[in-house]
């Protein structure tokens, strides 16, 4: 029997489908939070981008792309690059561990001790919610300035922000240690960069959002929003993309927060 390209695309189609389906119906009980806010579709595309990010790394079993994709919709689509997680791609890039059993293992196992570490930041042991950190860092962006940060002022701007970030999330920093600290923040700073942000209030919502949902944030499909702030066609003015994307976070926040009510 001939089986033709065509008719095989087809049916790894169908297969792929079955697997976002499986994946879905997942989700929704692992972390019926995360994916509250996300529409399916963008749900797909998550799965699927995630799939192909795992193949990468040889990681190719159902249970271990699943562990691959819990950690995305945790961590952020870029964790395995993140500053803030070197264990992350130091395991995923191992080769001394051969098998992916055992990477994904490792992984999943190191993932839930940062978890656990962090999780008096974000709430606590019970899973209680506190918005308060989280009202505290917007707060700070909305009093910063809108003066364009100097090269000469990066060293005690640094310096400040990572006193901030210490006194907000203490037991993150704690975890990822000031080596990692100072790599998000520095990360941030030429993510910014990129985007056309410069001012000293721009850094700081880019450093507080990259320390919250990732490194990766700018670029992240889980986090739609941030894009269209960033790349509003018909917003040249720096300022304006910063105040709508606070705007926007603000309104993320707030969707979270009525979920973890």
């Amino acid at each position: 029997m001939i089986i033709l390209n065509k008719q095989i695309k087809v049916m790894e189609r169908a297969l792929m489908r079955d697997f976002e389906n499986r994946m879905i119906e997942h989700l929704k009980e692992f972390a019926p939070k995360h994916t509250g806010l996300l529409p399916e579709e963008d749900l797909r595309k998550i799965i699927h981008l995630s799939w192909e990010k795992a193949k990468r790394y040889d990681l190719v079993s159902e249970r271990s792309v699943r562990i691959y994709v819990q950690l995305v919709l945790m961590l952020g689509y870029d964790f395995d690059s993140d500053p803030q997680f070197p264990w992350a791609g130091e395991l995923l890039s191992d080769s001394s561990i051969d098998n992916e059993v055992e990477r994904a293992d490792r992984l999943h196992d190191k993932a839930w001790e940062y978890f656990e570490h962090s999780a008096p930041d974000f709430g606590n042991t019970e899973g209680d919610f506190n918005s308060s950190r989280f009202v505290e860092l917007i707060r700070q962006v909305r009093q910063e300035r809108n003066d364009i940060l100097q090269p000469s002022a990066l060293p005690e701007f640094q310096n400040r922000m990572t006193t901030q970030l210490r006194k907000t999330f203490p037991k993150k920093c704690e975890y990822i240690g000031e080596s990692g600290l100072g790599q998000t923040i520095q990360h941030s700073i030429e993510s910014a960069k990129k985007h056309g942000i410069s001012t000293e209030r721009g850094n700081v919502l880019f450093i507080g959002l990259a320390f919250i949902l990732g490194s990766g944030f700018d670029t992240d499909p889980r986090l739609p929003w941030v894009s269209v702030s960033l790349n509003d066609s018909k917003s040249f003015d720096q300022n304006e993309r910063v105040n709508r994307l606070l705007a926007e976070t603000v309104n993320f926040l707030k969707r979270w927060w009525a979920y973890n009510q």
